[in-house]
């Protein structure tokens, strides 16, 4: 009966939170405490509690850096006064404890049929909402934006980071050749057409990576190392490309994809319009002058990255940024997070699991460069971190793959939890 009630959880969770996700608008602020804030944040807090014994387990095991994270911060935080902030953090720690304890796998079937049917819901609602300003056909999409960029959800970034995931999913899959191809070839429309350059470097990386990494799997150092350079190597690239990309501002197509179309801008200028690495230096600024490096708690980041805005200026959250505003809203206990992070690729490295080492990368840079579409309360956010924490066993397949393998060894073995 609890297998079932939780294979069921879990998989209301996910479907939940995708309608949801087509009915809040692109630009839609959903306000705090409003019915439609709790029914996007209740179930991240109700769900999990069916695997409290495994969040107990995980606190105290694999996730017990995530556990010093919550109790340091959140404990600075209270301390403080800044309630908000505690309580958000717990709600983040909450569902990666939950991702750590997950004992439900979906097959990678199921994930292509969820796919499937987001984008037939996407599309209907296209048809009868008036909250998405993207087609999902060519020339479909509003021209207050660029008419060829295509999205099935409201948000352009969900259609990207999903669309990748189902592209990973394949990858993975060994279900009919008719389905894998269907599917692959809706994620690729989506991800190329949704044009969310983070999402398409993170599967431009991935895809190597993945045929790399299964055939040298038994060399851990590979496994573990590379990732680690590549992370190092792709954002220092992106800290240096204002000054590359100023000598090629006057290329239409480097101005049109990078530069939002702009030309004559100086090196400043470019830094602004690419923004996620100043967004990255007011974080770390933020950090930097916080009292005992502990954080700023929950700030306006707007007015105090830019107390003196230019006419018709954009304004930012700070939340396009996820691990650099933990660090500047929790402080230095942020690092736990990243030391988990590390550490689970050490684990998938030393256990030849090539797609948790082969991810790291992409997850890292969707982490740097997307903050509010990484919520706790979003299937994006579990879906992700369950390729980061489980690996390949994020999918039933193989699990039973490995318990088949295992048995052999040993026939006292019992087959987990699947689905």
């Amino acid at each position: 009966m609890m297998p079932d009630l939780k294979r069921i959880s879990y998989l209301g969770f996910i479907v939940l939170s995708i309608m949801l996700s087509m009915l809040v608008g692109q630009d839609t602020a959903v306000r705090p405490y409003s019915p439609l804030y709790f029914a996007i944040v209740l179930p991240a807090l109700l769900v999990p509690l069916l695997w409290w014994r495994g969040i107990a387990a995980a606190s105290v095991g694999i996730g017990w850096p995530l556990l010093v994270f919550v109790l340091m911060a959140g404990g600075w935080q209270l301390a403080m006064g800044d309630y908000r902030a505690a309580i958000q953090l717990f709600l983040f720690v909450w569902v990666l404890l939950w991702v750590c304890a997950l004992d439900v796998r979906l097959s990678s079937r199921a994930y292509m049929v969820l796919f499937a049917g987001s984008v037939l819901a996407g599309c209907a609602g296209y048809i009868v909402l008036d909250n998405n300003p993207w087609g999902f056909l060519p020339r479909m999409t509003s021209s207050d934006f660029t008419i060829w960029r295509l999205s099935f959800f409201p948000s352009v970034v969900l259609t990207g980071l999903f669309s990748l995931f189902v592209v990973i999913v394949v990858s993975e899959s060994r279900e009919s050749f008719r389905l894998r191809l269907l599917s692959n070839t809706a994620g690729f429309y989506f991800l190329v057409f949704s044009f969310v350059r983070t999402a398409i470097l993170a599967g431009a990386i991935y895809a190597p990576l993945a045929v790399w990494f299964s055939r040298v799997r038994q060399n851990w150092r590979i496994l573990f190392f590379v990732p680690l350079v590549l992370v190092l190597v792709i954002h220092g690239s992106i800290l240096v490309a204002p000054y590359i990309l100023v000598h090629f501002q006057d290329n239409e197509i480097v101005s049109r994809l990078l530069l939002r179309g702009k030309t004559g801008l100086e090196v400043k200028d470019v830094y602004e319009q690419i923004t996620r690495p100043w967004i990255w230096q007011k974080h770390f600024e933020f950090f930097l002058s916080s009292p005992y490096l502990m954080g700023l708690g929950n700030f306006d980041f707007f007015s105090l990255a830019v107390p003196v805005p230019e006419p018709n200026q954009p304004v930012l959250s700070g939340s396009e940024a996820l691990l650099t505003r933990l660090l500047a809203t929790y402080g230095w206990p942020a690092f736990f997070l990243i030391f988990f992070m590390v550490a689970r690729l050490h684990q998938h490295a030393r256990a030849g699991d090539y797609l948790g080492c082969a991810i790291f990368p992409g997850i890292v840079i969707l982490a740097t460069n997307y903050g509010s579409v990484l919520h706790p309360s979003s299937f994006l956010f579990v879906l992700y971190f369950q390729l980061l924490i489980h690996g390949r066993k994020t999918f039933a397949e193989n699990v039973r793959e490995d318990m088949t393998s295992a048995r052999a060894d040993d026939p006292n073995i019992r087959e987990s939890i699947s689905a």
